[in-house]
């Protein structure tokens, strides 16, 4: 068992005390898990590999091959303290997809490629729907 007394890293998480103010929901005392900045930096590598500019591949294609990447790597760390980075990931990701269809700055692809689009129609694996307590929340049919 490990005590730290401020932070340490355990199988590619760390594990922290939190501050005795803190408004994320994490409950003064107890410990909590975060990805280290090495897993997150590891992870965006795989998907800039994949989502390159340059690589021969159609939008649906693309993201066929994202989905493994994603979603094995949102269910390793789905139950750690992770809310917030989920939710710039997938912000980051869609980006990524989006300069991958349309390579070139300011074209308005956005327009033509929405993200209702990129997760409905595409099947693109969100990463804020893998955590537990967002996913057992009943979805308004849109």
């Amino acid at each position: 068992m490990i005590f730290p007394t401020r932070s340490s890293d355990w199988r590619g998480k760390q594990l922290r005390l939190p501050p005795s103010k803190i408004c994320s929901g994490a409950q003064s005392g107890k410990l909590y898990a975060i990805p280290r900045e090495k897993s997150v930096r590891r992870f965006m590598d795989q998907v800039r590999a994949l989502t390159r500019r340059r690589v021969p591949l159609k939008t649906k294609e693309l993201i066929e091959e994202l989905n493994p990447v994603l979603r094995g790597w949102g269910h390793h760390y789905k139950r750690a303290h992770v809310r917030t980075l989920f939710h710039w990931l997938d912000g980051w990701i869609v980006r990524r997809i989006r300069s991958h269809r349309f390579k070139r700055w300011r074209n308005g692809g956005w327009r033509q490629l929405p993200e209702t689009k990129l997760y409905g129609e595409y099947g693109l694996v969100n990463l804020i729907r893998l955590i537990p307590s967002i996913a057992s929340r009943k979805r308004e049919p849109s």
